[in-house]
């Protein structure tokens, strides 16, 4: 049990390395990034809605970096996201952040369509997509947006709101 926990804990915090990594600022002396990357582009992300449970004024606050097509953070949802919610999220003694890693196309697709469900069924979704990761991430890029859209639909978003 306690190896598992280490092996979930060492997952969620390789997805937040490489989000780290992936959200860093550009420089122009980035060995990695060279020279024709050296600009760097300021994003105004206010406009993105912060997808959250738990209570606002808990003492508390977990933010998650994830990938909806991620085999650790979907073994993270089943397996350790559940206790959390149940023992601090719904007790009112965490608020939990949750904030998207795109590491491909179908993860950002996931993304878009869960966000389309709005704050009330985000979650919802999130395990759904997680819950059913290996079934609709096969495939070719339109298998698995057709497999995208017929889980939005099965949870009631409108077929033009996908």
């Amino acid at each position: 049990m306690q190896r598992r926990t280490l092996l979930a804990s060492l997952g969620v915090a390789i997805v937040g390395g490489g989000a780290y990594f992936l959200t860093k600022p550009q420089t122009s002396g980035d060995p990695l990034l060279g020279a024709a990357n050296a600009q760097t582009t300021d994003v105004d992300t206010s406009g993105i809605k912060e997808m959250a449970i738990g209570d606002e004024n808990a003492p508390i606050t977990i933010v998650e970096y994830a990938s909806f097509t991620c085999p650790h953070c979907a073994s993270f949802h089943a397996n350790q996201y559940p206790q959390l919610k149940a023992n601090y999220i719904e007790t009112g003694k965490v608020r939990f952040i949750y904030r998207e890693v795109y590491f491909d196309r179908p993860g950002l697709w996931a993304s878009m369509m869960a966000r389309c469900g709005g704050d009330s069924r985000f979650f919802a979704i999130a395990d759904m997509l997680y819950a059913r990761q290996r079934e609709w991430t096969q495939g070719d890029g339109g298998a698995v947006a057709s497999n995208l859209r017929k889980i939005g639909l099965s949870v009631g978003i409108d077929a033009d709101e996908i």
